[in-house]
């Protein structure tokens, strides 16, 4: 199945870890890391932080700013938002008495530093499934959702001298399935615990918003545009788990199983375009007012 990206557009006017009780309840979203000797939390934000690497994909390619007035603000608002992430060594560290309740809340997920794998529940095969890059030194790769997609009306310049139009936009982006890999995983459960694994910060429903001035010419028509990101994944392995108080996890009957690179989108910020032409019909003047669309690549 082709990997569909839902798009809203909805136009407007315009620290550092610190030790908490794994235990608190304002924890969604964050990352908890119990491997030493006192739990830590971090912001999913702090990924580099929290793995001690860089991003894989750096700077390489942050995005085209120019004529963007300050960096956008790219949010992730998946259900990963309400997610708990525990950062731990190795699987057997949740046999500890005062970690292996945290294996009884199947809203919790799991990164193991030593295999660089996480494991998340899978409420539609009733167990654990821990994830890992099939070759340990494939990086994932970053790239533009291959639409261009408008953010503000079009710009009439055809009587006038041309100038300079700042527009403010805010957008909301979902994707509901990745190259059928929604036949293999619980999609939605997947973003927050696969962030660590491929050490790049993904999601698969997320918020843009910025503000961005285009230079028209004059007897031009002009829109603004921008061109999220996405992260192509690299093969991932999949394996089965139950949890048992005495014995912690161990590995249910289910075969190793192998899952091809597929796509996710990225927290990385757009690309922005200033599109202009002598004729709106090369434009998406319509698209731009708040129509919803199904997308595939």
């Amino acid at each position: 199945m082709p990997s569909q990206i839902l798009l809203t557009v909805i136009f407007f006017a315009l620290t550092y870890g610190a030790p908490v009780d794994p235990l608190a309840s304002n924890l969604a979203g964050k990352v908890v890391d119990i491997s030493g000797e006192y739990p830590i939390v971090y912001d999913f934000s702090q990924l580099d932080l929290v793995l001690g690497v860089k991003d894989p994909i750096g700077e390489l390619e942050m995005a085209s700013l120019a004529g963007v007035n300050k960096e956008p603000t790219v949010e992730r608002t998946d259900s990963g938002t309400y997610q708990i992430l525990y950062k731990t060594n190795n699987i057997n560290d949740l046999k500890k008495p005062k970690y292996a309740h945290l294996a009884e809340d199947k809203n919790n997920a799991f990164y193991f530093v030593d295999t660089g794998s996480s494991m998340y529940y899978d409420d539609r095969e009733g167990q654990w499934v821990e994830i890992q890059k099939k070759d340990k030194s494939a990086a994932p790769k970053l790239k533009e959702v291959p639409y261009s997609i408008p953010v503000s009306a079009c710009i009439d310049s055809r009587y006038g001298s041309g100038g300079s139009v700042t527009n403010q936009y805010s957008i909301s982006i979902s994707m509901s399935n990745s190259a059928g890999i929604g036949a293999s995983i619980n999609f939605m459960a997947l973003p927050l615990g696969l962030s660590l694994t491929i050490a790049t910060k993904v999601a698969n429903s997320l918020s843009i918003s910025g503000s961005y001035t285009c230079n028209i010419g004059p007897k031009q028509y002009g829109q603004l545009s921008i061109s999220p990101k996405m992260v192509e994944v690299p093969a991932l392995t999949r394996k089965g788990y139950y949890f048992d108080k005495m014995d912690g996890f161990v590995a249910s009957n289910s075969k190793l199983s192998e899952l091809a690179k597929f796509k996710i989108l990225s927290l990385y910020p757009p690309t922005h375009y200033c599109m202009v032409d002598t004729t709106p019909k090369k434009l998406q003047c319509a698209a731009a007012r708040g129509e919803t669309k199904f997308f595939e690549y």
